[in-house]
């Protein structure tokens, strides 16, 4: 017997919301060979050259090959559009204010849950194949940009911490924009895995994609610094000159005020009023800073009220005291050019002295 036939079934016990069939049913008997099957991009595998998985087929077995192919539809709708719509919810928690605590706890919050809903949508997928397709490199690489952004907010939280809040918004603002960068570098990686099935391109893509990034990222914080730095001595400047009784000094004031207000609350907390104190005066210890800050603060912080006030009692106290110790330091170098050549001279004075 060499044909066998195929017992007419509905179409609904072939395939199901997520595959459909891709042609007609066939049959055909195998007599002591190995079956050609096609499993995930690997085209006509035999299934017999694996150890772990050999199919032995009798005399007069009957093969039914039934041509499935996923629907287009089932893994847009039912896969691509909700793993995106949570993975941009899980990023957009970037944007919410780190230097505030109920937001950084909804921030964490947000993300954590993300990467559990993309890490369980995989096991709802109907009819599993146990080969690795493109749609798991999807969904990893959507796990993986969730927890680099849950790494980022935790160095974040690190910085504000431990008293470093410049630094710490100046990597928040370059770790949202990197963020989106290296989603649209990872996705563009795994569609081209997608199409080409090349392990190779899909692996130099990533690695590209990871270097830019850091770069990009590393880049962006300096120059966000810098051009931060730049901008309040500018205005330092600006108040050197300013009458602060006048209302174009209120407004430079208000400027400044701004401007080291690195989380926006709308008070200086001690260490950025010292921060500010000791970049108006450089040759100022932080330490004085520091206490002078502290000297005014109520309640561990600033308004806008008590800075202005801040300004005009201690503009000039400061300006002595940052003159002092230049002064000091200039006495100090003096001091040590004398003894350099007090001590050149004993060593080589006139012979007659030394003999």
């Amino acid at each position: 017997m060499t044909s066998c036939g195929v017992v007419n079934m509905p179409q609904s016990s072939l395939a199901n919301d997520e595959w459909i069939l891709d042609g007609t049913p066939t049959a055909r008997w195998l007599v002591g060979s190995s079956i050609p099957v096609k499993s995930g991009t690997d085209s006509g595998t035999d299934l017999t050259a694996h150890a772990a998985c050999t199919l032995e087929v009798d005399e007069g077995a009957c093969v039914v090959e039934i041509p499935l192919r996923r629907s287009p539809v089932a893994v847009v709708v039912g896969h691509l559009i909700p793993c995106l719509i949570i993975v941009f919810g899980g990023l957009g928690a970037l944007w919410l204010d780190p230097t505030v605590p109920p937001l950084m706890g909804g921030r964490v919050g947000l993300m954590i849950t993300a990467m559990l809903v993309v890490g369980n949508m995989s096991k709802s997928v109907q009819l599993r194949l146990t080969t690795v397709m493109w749609m798991d490199f999807f969904s990893m690489a959507q796990f993986l940009l969730l927890l680099c952004a849950l790494l980022g907010t935790i160095m974040v939280h690190y910085n504000l911490r431990n008293g470093h809040k410049a630094r710490a918004v100046a990597f928040d603002e370059a770790l949202r924009i990197c963020a989106w960068v290296a989603y649209l570098g990872v996705m563009a990686s795994v569609f081209t895995y997608g199409t080409t099935h090349s392990n190779v391109v899909f692996s130099v893509t990533i690695l590209v994609t990871v270097l830019l990034v850091l770069l990009l990222l590393f880049f962006l914080q300096r120059r966000i610094l810098t051009m931060k730095h730049d901008r309040r001595v500018a205005l330092l400047k600006q108040l050197e000159q300013a009458d602060l009784d006048d209302p174009s000094g209120e407004t430079l004031a208000q400027s400044i005020f701004d401007e080291f207000d690195d989380d926006r609350s709308g008070r200086l907390s001690i260490s950025e009023a010292a921060a500010f104190i000791h970049l108006w005066f450089p040759s100022l210890s932080k330490k004085a800073a520091y206490q002078t800050a502290r000297r005014h603060a109520n309640d561990g912080s600033l308004g806008f009220g008590i800075f202005v006030e801040m300004l005009m009692t201690e503009r000039e106290s400061l300006r002595e005291q940052s003159a002092a110790v230049k002064s000091g330091h200039a006495r100090a170098g003096i001091q040590e050019v004398h003894v350099v050549e007090s001590e050149e001279g004993e060593v080589s004075g006139p012979p007659c002295m030394n003999s």
